[in-house]
């Protein structure tokens, strides 16, 4: 039996239900889109599906234990003292060795630069101690204090004067004289930028190094202020006696 045909009414409302369907397609994949972002969060660039992982950071090489060469001092050395500076590299002050006297007779200093392993001549000492003290102030100097005069040729025993070097000029000046004449002390940075010097041994000119005396004393330096013009030299000053 064939089918009757459709009435007018019958035919359009079949159309529009077509057109209404395909109409719907489009919102229907959007929507399922929106749903499985929710689900899985946004979609990246990688193969699975899920985020792309952060590169790998590249390890520094590790340093290997040990001692390896570097370059040589400028000068031969003996009782030198090495400080480390605020920028990374090493001031060595003390005696020197020239080859025309078998004892230290250069006042001479150097800085080494660890990036290149080089050491660099500077601004000599005024005198030419050993067993001296080297301070790194807060402000970036370094102060050297007494050591032993008997290493140089024009002077003998322990020695009370004292120096700051500044590393803005390279150069040694004079920043008075300690109290006692010491060799063998000890000198520390105090928290409120003062230093602390400490006990050595005292003994008279050119005599042998048995004939000393131990020092129990101590004295403390205020450093100048690092400014241009005479706004006040530097103070030792020994520490109030116990009461």
């Amino acid at each position: 039996m064939e089918p009757e045909p459709l009435t007018g009414d019958q035919d359009m409302a079949i159309r529009s239900l077509a057109v209404g369907s395909r109409a719907w397609r489009p919102l229907a994949g959007l929507l399922v889109a929106v749903a499985l972002a929710g689900c899985f969060g946004p979609v990246t660039g990688s193969p699975t599906g899920g985020p792309t992982p952060a590169p790998t950071p590249t390890a520094s090489p590790t340093p290997i234990p040990g001692f390896r060469v570097t370059g040589s001092m400028t000068d031969a050395r003996d009782d030198a003292t090495a400080t480390l500076l605020a920028d990374g590299r090493v001031l060595i002050a003390g005696p020197a060795f020239s080859s025309a006297f078998p004892r230290p007779t250069l006042a001479a200093a150097e800085l080494y630069d660890p990036k290149t392993g080089i050491f660099d001549p500077t601004d000599p000492t005024a005198v030419v101690p050993g067993g001296h003290t080297a301070t790194l102030l807060s402000d970036g100097r370094v102060l050297i204090a007494g050591g032993d005069g008997d290493l140089t040729q024009n002077s003998g025993g322990p020695l009370a004067s004292a120096e700051l070097w500044d590393p803005k000029t390279g150069k040694f000046a004079p920043t008075g004289s300690m109290i006692t004449s010491r060799d063998g002390h000890t000198a520390t940075l105090l928290s409120d930028g003062r230093v602390l010097i400490a006990g050595g041994i005292v003994r008279p000119p050119w005599e042998p190094i048995d004939v000393r005396t131990v020092l129990a004393s101590a004295e403390v330096y205020q450093p100048p202020p690092r400014l241009t013009g005479r706004l006040g030299g530097p103070s030792w000053t020994e520490p109030a006696p116990r009461a």
